[in-house]
């Protein structure tokens, strides 16, 4: 009896873990200076942003991981079962993906498709800082549908054309199905200081944002929490969203929206 009650037990304590591990992650935003740093393998650093599920994704991991100038480079992505983002923070890195290699500036991005492998070195003689998106779809993976929409891909910001809007410019990243997603869009937005970005609506994709430059209020439901640089915003299906631009200057964002 002791021992089917301890294998019971065992059982609810996994059970529990598992919960814990795919609650829903709450639409807000995500300060990193609430993000407290730990240090990881090689002198890296890793600050935790948010990990859980959304409307149609049953695993998302998201964090920034730091890399010193002196130390060896990081296999990023390389799993058969989870999708990676990444967005290159702050500093220069070297990025190989899938055999082909280029350099990355702040801003930069890359998408890479699960199996494909992806390594980041730090070559610009500084600690480099990127944020890891890692997730894995409720719906079935589909490599086929990704591999014909052009499969992984990188992109430096310097390399994306700028378009003016009516409240600053916008530069689009991709917009194009992947193994998880039906359809994954992201761009960068600069907003003038003073003006709102767009008329509050709301969309049934989720939506992250990831501010680089600039301070913002923003307005997620009823809620009008600040965000400035570093911070992570994430805003849940359906959710009334938009943000005034609040600095002395503009302010800059990139978008990632994934159905």
């Amino acid at each position: 009896m002791r021992g089917l009650l301890l294998a019971l037990a065992g059982v609810v304590l996994t059970a529990a873990t598992v919960t814990a591990q795919v609650a829903p992650v709450k639409s807000g935003v995500y300060h990193w200076a609430a993000m407290p740093p730990a240090k990881a393998a090689g002198g890296r650093v890793e600050r935790a942003v948010f990990i859980g599920s959304t409307l149609d994704l049953d695993s998302l991991d998201v964090r920034a991981i730091t890399i010193p100038a002196t130390v060896s480079a990081d296999t990023v992505a390389g799993l058969d079962s989870l999708e990676t983002f990444v967005l290159v923070k702050e500093g220069k890195l070297w990025a190989t993906l899938s055999g082909v290699s280029r350099s990355l500036g702040a801003g930069g991005v890359a998408l890479t498709l699960p199996g494909d492998m992806l390594v980041l070195a730090n070559t610009g003689g500084v600690p480099a800082t990127y944020y890891r998106f890692r997730y894995r779809s409720k719906a079935p993976m589909d490599m086929n549908r990704a591999r014909q929409a052009g499969g992984s891909f990188m992109v430096d910001y310097a390399d994306l054309t700028e378009k003016p809007t009516a409240v600053g410019f916008r530069r689009d990243v991709l917009n194009r199905p992947t193994a998880m997603f039906r359809r994954f869009e992201s761009h960068w937005s600069s907003v003038k200081a003073g003006v709102r970005n767009h008329a509050t609506h709301t969309h049934r994709a989720d939506e992250f944002m990831m501010m680089t430059k600039g301070n913002v209020e923003m307005l997620i439901g009823q809620y009008e929490p600040p965000a400035t640089i570093g911070d992570v915003v994430f805003l849940g299906s359906m959710l009334p969203h938009s943000l005034l631009s609040k600095g002395a200057g503009p302010a800059e964002y990139l978008v990632i929206q994934g159905e």
